[in-house]
């Protein structure tokens, strides 16, 4: 509630620094470029940083931690089974892209995402919260699975700071702010 005090636990201080520090180490994307390409027609910082913002909430850039948290979600109503979830995906039924997986720009697992399952495991040591523990069943599949492998298709940053964002709390409305404010010094 805004207008009463908050205490932040230091774990979730700590997690959330962190995967803003990833997100900040992205190079020249949509957000970054849009930023510079307004602020270049001497448009104040707040038009500059609004417009790259909304860059975000394009589903090719924003939007995939939720739909991360939105299929792990799918995966438990569905009875939990990840196997014959993701078989969709090996056939070409479904796309799993948009779903936190991979990154179309690189052709090896990105060091973000190396880091982001780090941060994952170690803030999540023993945790009975559903989701967690299906994004772990996720997490396992597709990183014993020869088609996943092949592909290139390993959980990714948004993948793991969906399943965070959610479980601190944050609304899914926010989950792209929570991403731009990462962004934003990078």
């Amino acid at each position: 509630k805004p207008t009463e005090p908050f205490e932040i636990l230091p774990e979730y201080d700590a997690i959330l620094n962190q995967l803003w520090i990833l997100y900040a180490e992205h190079e020249m994307n949509i957000a970054a470029a849009t930023v510079e390409m307004i602020g270049s027609t001497q448009a104040n910082l707040f038009a500059s940083i609004s417009a790259g913002m909304s860059a975000l909430w394009g589903s090719r850039e924003g939007g995939r931690n939720v739909a991360a948290v939105e299929m792990i979600e799918a995966i438990i109503e569905n009875g939990g089974d990840v196997k014959k979830y993701f078989e969709k995906f090996k056939t070409g039924e479904a796309k799993l892209h948009s779903n936190g997986f991979g990154h179309k720009a690189y052709k090896v697992r990105t060091i973000r995402s190396i880091v982001a399952k780090e941060l994952f495991k170690n803030f999540y040591k023993n945790s009975k919260d559903p989701i967690v523990e299906t994004a772990f069943k996720i997490e396992d599949y597709v990183q014993n699975d020869p088609y996943f492998i092949q592909e290139n298709l390993y959980p990714n940053l948004d993948f793991y700071s969906g399943v965070i964002f959610n479980s601190l709390g944050i609304p899914k409305t926010m989950f792209t702010v929570m991403q731009a404010i990462g962004k934003l010094p990078g």
